[in-house]
């Protein structure tokens, strides 16, 4: 995808749960694949704007819960254990989509109307312009227990 300047671009359309509508749009250049004999080549990672070290190894315990419904009225707590390498990456630009109406109306595939919501407007009104920080995470491991009823 090309952005402005025809620079290439990484575009992440975040969508309405149900009605598929258009919250936000995180935008990011990035190098182009290098070509070889033909075909592309997946760029190195430092090109697409992750740093050449590797970050920390993190280790982390996180309760996870499900439940309380119709179908399953029970609480179920489960417990994760999960590490992996993070590592920076390039920062995602927040676009709001009803800033970008006219570029995605057309081509959201909700019939040309208006391609943001109420929570897109809440959503793009606090994050509009900001950046995201982009983590890459590598050799993750995730361990989830047996789920236990709490009472």
């Amino acid at each position: 995808d090309k952005g402005l300047g025809g620079k290439d671009v990484e575009r992440v359309v975040l969508r309405e749960k149900g009605s598929g509508r258009s919250i936000l749009e995180l935008v990011r250049a990035v190098k182009p694949r290098h070509r070889s004999r033909g075909k592309p080549q997946e760029a190195p990672s430092e090109e697409l704007g992750e740093p050449k070290v590797r970050g920390p190894k993190i280790n982390f315990q996180l309760p996870s819960f499900s439940g309380r419904t119709k179908h399953h009225p029970k609480l179920l707590k489960y417990d994760l254990d999960m590490s992996a390498t993070i590592q920076p990456c390039k920062t995602f630009n927040v676009v709001a989509q009803s800033d970008n109406d006219n570029n995605s109306s057309s081509s959201s595939g909700n019939g040309g109307t208006k391609s943001s919501s109420a929570l897109g407007d809440h959503v793009g009104a606090i994050l509009s312009g900001k950046r995201v920080v982009s983590l890459n995470f590598r050799n993750m491991l995730m361990r989830v227990r047996k789920p236990e009823v709490v009472h």
